[in-house]
């Protein structure tokens, strides 16, 4: 029987640490799908050309070399779609672990280790760039009753005012804190004070809710215990590929889904005639509307922002330029030991309309080469389905002129950089 291009399925699953290769069992109780985009498997293997000299110049038979599988597909950028368990791990988290990131994780400066996301919604009064990214302070629990005094690190900033005199709407703070906080509770913010809590709130929180959150890593036994298993059905044949390891890039277009595309790589496995196993979950709720996604460029003067900038912008994309390459082991099945990850250059393009310099000048920050904070949310009215990208150190690489439906735009490229696995925090809620 002949095969359609569009019956397709994928499914994944992660491996587990110290299982590097080892597929799970293919069932529902291991694998889940996702919503699925121009998908591309494209087994993979080097030619041995065989042309020694003799006399003639016919080639003789060439010799298959080393095998691999190739993977690349596009799927929905969004949270869990439970308000209730918004933190919860999904397919999209397995992938994501998979191209190189980590549960974030953030020291808050006396060796507590801060790994508990939270969603800080503040009062329409308050105003998120009075704090900057990776700022230790306190989340207070319960402030006017018995309090509790809680380590946090800021991770992420929502600025949904249109400016400081807005109050028709609320930003949000996203941090790391060192315990659970209770939803059920008040909080406020406050800043540290010798090691306290300072006397009175930065911020008043109108409500909290759990999240998760992830930043890149370099460990490479960390990388590889975070390899995933795809099972990609193309209309009845499987191509399992275990040991998948890759590279993520976010787009986000007016009039378009969020997309996360991934290029994995992984180990060959024969194909085979089979159908998709039964009862498998598919994250296929409806993602975010890519709509008022809050983007903002702004400085960073100490432990606030200032110069907060929102511009007109028409798209947004994130790649983690991960560099994937293949184990040439001869003791290894088809000559491939495993995929690793051995670097990154992670870039990203916004395309703002140009305004008055005197409004927005990306040139002065250019020629200055100083990094900016960059902040952007995605459906943040809807928790349970929220995704915040945080980038504290943006510096603008390259900025040149664009028409954007005859308006002037500008192309901009932006480097994250950082310190040690910092350039970046992906957060949903």
């Amino acid at each position: 029987m002949f095969k359609f291009t569009r019956k397709g399925v994928l499914l994944v699953a992660p491996e587990g640490a110290g299982n590097y290769g080892a597929a799970p069992v293919l069932n529902a109780s291991n694998y889940k799908g996702i919503v699925l985009y121009d998908p591309n498997i494209s087994p993979q293997g080097d030619t041995i050309r065989r042309d020694p000299l003799r006399d003639t110049f016919t080639h003789i038979a060439p010799q298959r070399g080393k095998k691999w599988v190739d993977v690349s597909f596009g799927t929905e950028l969004k949270g869990t779609g439970d308000f209730g368990n918004p933190g919860i791990s999904t397919v999209l988290t397995d992938l994501i672990e998979a191209c190189g990131l980590r549960t974030a994780s953030r020291d808050w400066g006396d060796g507590t280790s801060c790994t508990s996301a939270w969603w800080c919604e503040i009062d329409s009064a308050g105003n998120a760039h009075q704090v900057a990214p990776y700022q230790a302070l306190w989340v207070v629990e319960d402030p006017a009753g018995t309090p509790v005094n809680v380590k946090a690190v800021v991770v992420g900033i929502i600025r949904r005012k249109a400016n400081d005199a807005d109050t028709s709407t609320n930003d949000c703070v996203l941090v790391l804190t060192e315990t659970a906080l209770d939803p059920a509770k008040a909080h406020d913010i406050r800043l540290d004070s010798g090691g306290a809590p300072a006397a009175t709130a930065l911020l008043t929180v109108t409500g909290v809710s759990a999240g998760s959150a992830f930043m890149p890593v370099s460990d490479y036994a960390q990388v590889k215990g975070s390899s995933v298993t795809i099972a990609g059905f193309d209309d009845g044949i499987l191509y399992l590929v275990s040991g998948c390891l890759g590279n993520l890039s976010i787009k986000l277009q007016d009039g378009e889904v969020p997309r996360c595309d991934f290029t994995m790589s992984g180990l060959w496995t024969d194909p085979a005639d089979q159908a998709p196993p039964t009862g498998v979950s598919f994250l296929n709720h409806l993602p975010p509307k890519v709509c008022k996604e809050d983007l903002i460029l702004a400085e960073s003067s100490g432990t606030a922002l200032s110069n907060v900038y929102k511009p007109n912008f028409s798209r947004f994309s994130l790649d983690m330029g991960n560099q994937v390459q293949r184990d040439n082991n001869l003791n290894a099945p088809d000559c491939a030991g495993e995929m690793f990850i051995n670097g990154r250059a992670p870039t990203i393009g916004v395309d703002p309309l140009a305004e008055e310099l005197s409004i927005f000048n990306p040139w002065s920050a250019w020629d200055a080469g100083s990094p900016r904070v960059m902040a952007l949310g995605v459906g943040h009215t809807t928790a349970g389905n929220r995704v915040a990208i945080t980038v504290p150190q943006a510096v603008y690489e390259g900025v040149s002129l664009t028409d954007r439906d005859g308006r002037r735009a500008y192309d901009m490229k932006i480097t994250p950089t950082g310190d040690a696995d910092d350039e970046f925090v992906i957060a949903f809620g």
